[in-house]
């Protein structure tokens, strides 16, 4: 699916949930992942987005709730 609003750029963690993944793809925003968890990588992408386009918006997306990322620690 090609980009339509052209205005927005979307920068992702690369393990949102499912259902966040699917919202943003449904905006038809640029859309550019980070490295889960990565805040170099994210700093890396916003430079690179600053120089490519300074009238896009970017909207980073992280969230509390990741795929495949999940991790359970028991207190015994």
């Amino acid at each position: 699916m090609r980009a339509i609003n052209t205005c927005v750029c979307v920068i992702r963690d690369e393990g949102v949930h499912f259902a966040i993944q699917k919202g943003i793809q449904a905006s038809r925003s640029k859309i550019v992942y980070f490295k889960h968890n990565d805040t170099e990588d994210l700093e890396r992408l916003l430079k690179i987005q600053q120089i490519e386009d300074k009238k896009v918006q970017e909207i980073i997306c992280i969230f509390n709730c990741y795929t495949d990322f999940l991790t359970m620690t028991m207190n015994c």
